[in-house]
């Protein structure tokens, strides 16, 4: 099976090496270049290659926004990053616009080969280096919902959850905090509306799960 692929990259030594590598493997075709994501963009579409091999950093338009472009015209695209950069963003961003892999430059010959085949199939790929990156980048953003999720309820809030939690009524509830009742039901409204929950045996159940009592 022959593969198509096209290259993206501003550096055209980078690209003069990289064609020779792979149509040295045999069963890759390099059918079109392009130094910068405008170009890209418009060469995917008169081609439409098997997989395209995208840098991050190039002028004009650079790779991330290239990938979103390119998956606007194909949703099938099979783009796999292979750049010198690498920054947790620049992971994040091109999985998350599109590009089935990550990997940096550094990679040997016959890894890279092995890994367009793998895009070729189907599958993602990801460097050592780009799957700590990702991971680090997910494990910021688990913190900061969790931290959301523990400001969601301010300390009335959740002393009244804790009680409906023990099945109290809004009276036995507004009789423990000194409250009128029609102030205990405002709250259990709000707390309903901000667990977007429809009960109270749900709103129990969310909070518990999001860590809230």
């Amino acid at each position: 099976m022959v593969i198509n692929v096209m290259l993206v990259d501003d550096q055209k030594l980078m690209r003069d090496g990289l064609k020779v590598l792979l149509e040295y493997e045999g069963d890759f075709v390099v059918v079109a270049e392009a130094n910068n994501g405008e170009e890209a963009v418009d060469l995917y579409r008169i081609n439409m290659p098997d997989v395209v091999l995208m840098d991050i950093e190039m002028p004009k338009m650079n790779g991330i926004d290239a990938i979103r472009s390119i998956n606007l015209i194909d949703p099938n695209a099979r783009i796999l990053v292979l750049t010198t950069f690498g920054q947790e963003r620049y992971v994040h961003d091109s999985l998350i616009e599109g590009a089935r892999g990550f990997l940096l430059k550094a990679v040997s010959g016959e890894e890279l080969a092995a890994n367009i085949r793998k895009v070729v199939k189907g599958e993602s790929v990801l460097d050592a280096q780009s799957t700590e990156l990702l991971l680090k980048s997910y494990r910021k953003i688990s913190a900061a919902r969790y931290l959301n999720e523990k400001q969601l309820l301010n300390d009335r809030e959740k002393q009244i959850l804790e009680l409906i939690a023990e099945n109290r009524s809004n009276q036995d509830i507004a009789t423990k905090l000194h409250l009128a009742e029609g102030t205990v039901k405002n709250y259990v409204s709000q707390i309903l509306e901000k667990l977007q929950v429809c009960s109270r045996g749900q709103a129990v159940t969310s909070a518990r799960e999001k860590g809230l009592i």
